[in-house]
């Protein structure tokens, strides 16, 4: 019996997201479990790339990110430019090995969209706070040992991230930004398998073309999931009148 092969027609609007996304520039901050593979997933789908992680390579990143052992203390926005530019010959890219906060603001408002694969609240704020202004897009990877998952899609005069902060996260951030002087912002480190971070990956790239295509959402929404139970479900967010940041009058 012979069995029928469909095909994505272009006049589809996942189809339309996907050409859309070739002529886009992604700024990419976090080059970690999810971001190493995000930035190979968008190599052959994007037109440009800015590559932003001030870290290197570290032996224990070799199990769960897109790297190998002869990388080991190299930086990770050099070493991801390089692999990028081997596969991916016509791919404009940019890196920088530098913190978030050194980042000119410029190159942020010539992004069409954000994406980022952060290990700390601290750093997920301040990029959240810079990009929200702008009116971007702002799309957040998360992963949580071992197989849970989520994907965060901030929209302009939406929900921000800090719509869904409660106490339990102040107290993370505060944590994570002690109150001395030349203190940075220190995640704890991610645990979660490659799979984790790669199925993160693919479900961001998903929703960027989701944003480009036809009727995009106006509104933010959250996909949690867990890989070992073949779940995911996808809420809406909701702006808190009571949001620690300022929202401007819509």
């Amino acid at each position: 019996m012979q069995s029928a092969v469909s095909t994505l027609s272009i006049s589809t609007p996942e189809a339309e997201g996907l050409e859309k996304l070739r002529e886009a520039r992604v700024l990419l901050v976090g080059l970690g479990n999810i971001g190493s593979f995000l930035a190979m997933q968008l190599a052959h789908l994007v037109r440009a790339i800015d590559l932003v992680d001030r870290d290197i390579v570290e032996s224990h990143n070799v199990e769960n990110q897109f790297y190998g052992p002869e990388h080991i203390g190299q930086s990770k926005a050099a070493v991801t430019a390089r692999r990028l530019a081997e596969i991916a010959p016509d791919l404009k890219i940019v890196h920088h090995n530098s913190a978030l906060e050194d980042l000119p603001l410029g190159h942020f408002a010539d992004a069409d969209l954000i994406l980022a694969g952060l290990d700390s609240l601290g750093g997920r704020q301040q990029l959240s706070e810079k990009v929200y202004p702008l009116n971007l897009p702002y799309i957040d990877g998360a992963v949580g040992d071992p197989f849970d998952i989520r994907v965060q899609v901030l929209l302009p005069n939406s929900a921000c991230l800090q719509c869904s902060w409660g106490p339990a996260q102040y107290r993370e951030l505060a944590t994570e930004y002690p109150c001395r002087p030349g203190a940075v912002a220190e995640g704890p480190r991610t645990n979660a398998p490659a799979c984790a971070g790669a199925a993160t990956a693919s479900l961001m790239v998903a929703q960027c073309a989701k944003l480009l295509g036809q009727n995009p959402p106006q509104e933010s929404y959250e996909i949690i999931g867990n890989l070992m139970a073949g779940r995911v479900t996808t809420v809406r967010r909701s702006r808190n009148q009571r949001c620690g940041y300022p929202h401007p009058e819509p």
